[in-house]
């Protein structure tokens, strides 16, 4: 019994001495010049901390900021319980069994190279003590090499209670959601995510100011394979990704398109109240799925024009290759209803339009084949900022208009290319290309055996009644050849 008292006696002194010696390393400045020795790699932050039980750690305001050659991120906990292993220690790693925190904010950017800036890099989150936008430093003479591997840290299981902020590139989650998982990182070495989860149970989705999508719900899952940041660069990660993503929510206006349409070559959609829902299922970085967005009361403007009414979009995605940022919309449909198209004299007039997307990619650009009919031809011709003698426009006020065109859509860059309009007894072919504010084109309007071709060059049109068809022909040739220049 002398043994055992002594023992049990020992045993308490140990763990009153770990207890002891656990707090004074956490609550003072030991612990943060321990783990920062490489801030800009690595860097943690808290206002104060207790450790009185062994293993397990209390933080108030815990700041958690890294970065690699690929990304930085951060996240923010106004109170934290971290329960740790630790024998684990001995072999030089950090391993947290459970994290439990009453809120979370996280932030996560993608650096840039100088000759591929994002055009969304001034949407990307702050990270304090990181410059704005984030770059890569190509320059930068590489690290010279480890002797051996940094110290692991391994989060075995998050609980993040409520997460109020995600914000990830410009990308930006808040309201209600819940994030649990894992990790493990070796800074600057090694990284691995997962299997991760984040529950949406209501959430605000933004880019920018402008909202997406509101009172969202949903979930994502996502697991990232260990991979080496020293090899893999940008977007080179997504081969190593697999997840699946879903989300539905209202729409309150569609303003948010203006950050990934470029408004010099398609029309500015604008207003519009509805919901939308989306569905992606992602493995080694290709994804697939689709997206619905019905709304009414949306607005497209151009300088020529506008239209005014409802649409449904149901985008289909067979394929969408995220490392090439490369996305296969083949079979997509678009429908305009109950529509009033205005011009800029002021008249309107009632419209209706489809599309549909035999062929098509978004890369850059939109590069596609469409399908479409509509009332008439004239609201387009309008939207797209094609100016055509007021004669030949009389023409295209044809009901219930056929169409297909290889439309091309890209940063001042407006082009059709094969097109064939047809309505009553009219057939209009034509080859048009709007680069910035100069354009060029070609159209032969035929009615029976009568054609009549017209060419534009920047604000100069001509008309050719005679041997039209031989000239467009000829034309349209010398159009297509230059287009691919």
């Amino acid at each position: 019994m002398k043994k055992l008292a002594i023992l049990a006696a020992a045993a308490v002194l140990l763990a009153a001495a770990l207890s002891v010696g656990q707090h004074l390393l956490v609550s003072g400045p030991r612990l943060r010049e321990l783990v920062n020795t490489k801030p800009e790699e690595l860097l943690v932050e808290y206002d104060r901390a207790t450790a009185w039980v062994p293993g397990t750690l209390r933080f108030t305001n815990l700041r958690v900021r890294s970065r690699d050659p690929n990304v930085e991120w951060e996240f923010r906990m106004p109170s934290a319980r971290l329960d740790y292993a630790p024998l684990a220690l001995l072999s030089r790693t950090f391993r947290v069994r459970r994290l439990v925190a009453s809120e979370l904010v996280f932030h996560l950017r993608e650096r840039q190279h100088p000759d591929r800036v994002s055009r969304n890099a001034p949407l990307f989150p702050r990270i304090e003590g990181y410059a704005d936008p984030p770059m890569r430093d190509p320059s930068e003479p590489p690290h010279p090499p480890r002797t051996s591997p940094p110290w692991t840290i391994r989060l075995d299981a998050l609980d993040s209670g409520a997460a109020r902020e995600i914000w990830i590139g410009p990308w930006r989650y808040q309201g209600d959601a819940h994030v649990s998982g894992g990790f493990t990182l070796q800074p600057g070495w090694r990284a691995e995510v997962g299997p991760a989860t984040i529950e949406l149970r209501k959430v605000d989705l933004r880019v920018g100011e402008d909202t997406v999508l509101s009172g969202a719900h949903g979930a994502a899952h996502c697991t990232i394979r260990s991979f080496d940041v020293r090899q893999v660069k940008g977007g080179e990660v997504w081969p190593y990704i697999d997840g699946d993503f879903a989300l539905d929510g209202a729409v309150e206006a569609l303003e948010f398109f203006r950050h990934f349409l470029d408004e010099r070559s398609a029309p500015a959609l604008r207003k519009g109240r509805g919901a939308a829902k989306v569905q992606i299922k992602i493995e080694r970085g290709i994804g697939h799925g689709g997206a619905t967005l019905e709304a009414a009361g949306v607005e497209a403007k151009a300088a020529g024009g506008g239209l005014r009414g409802d649409l449904t979009l149901r985008a289909q995605l067979p394929r969408w290759d995220f490392e090439k940022s490369e996305m296969d919309v083949a079979g997509s449909r678009l429908e305009l209803r109950d529509v009033t198209a205005s011009t800029r004299g002021g008249s309107e007039t009632r419209w209706w339009g489809r599309a549909r997307i035999a062929q098509g990619r978004i890369h850059g650009g939109l590069d596609a084949r469409v399908e479409a009919e509509c009332r008439d031809a004239r609201p387009l011709y309008r939207l797209f900022s094609v100016k055509l003698p007021g004669w030949a426009e009389q023409m295209l006020d044809l009901e219930d208009l056929r169409a297909t065109a290889h439309l091309r859509l890209a940063s001042a860059l407006t082009a059709f290319e094969g097109l064939s309009v047809t309505g009553g007894e009219y057939r209009i072919s034509g080859e048009f290309e709007k680069v910035r504010d100069r354009a060029r084109g070609v159209f032969l309007v035929e009615k029976g055996k009568l054609a009549v071709a017209v060419q534009i060059d920047g604000e100069n049109h001509s008309v050719r009644p005679l041997g039209a068809r031989e000239w467009y022909q000829a034309a349209a040739a010398e159009q297509r050849e230059r287009a691919k220049k």
